[in-house]
């Protein structure tokens, strides 16, 4: 999962427990999240956010930044573009 102009990502199961989340991969502004093998099979949220915002269990999400801009999800399936307001 690649998101990219100063953003952050995390990654939600389906019952609302956050489990990953990154900020600037590789000294850069770009957030990535590279999930391990053998994840279970299930349902999984993405959730793209401005910096800096806060995520916790529960799909709670509070932001605190105001910078909006595109991003690109890259996953197995192929490519999701999108622009954060």
């Amino acid at each position: 999962v690649v998101s990219t102009d100063s953003q952050q990502s995390a990654v939600y199961d389906g019952f609302g427990y956050y489990l990953y989340f990154n900020d600037d991969a590789n000294g850069t502004t770009q957030s990535l999240i590279d999930l391990p093998e053998g994840l279970e099979e299930g349902v999984y949220y993405v959730v793209v956010a401005a910096y800096p915002t806060t995520f916790a269990d529960g799909f709670e999400v509070t932001p605190g930044g105001t910078t909006g801009g595109s991003y690109i999800l890259t996953h197995p399936n192929g490519l999701e573009p999108g622009i954060l307001e």
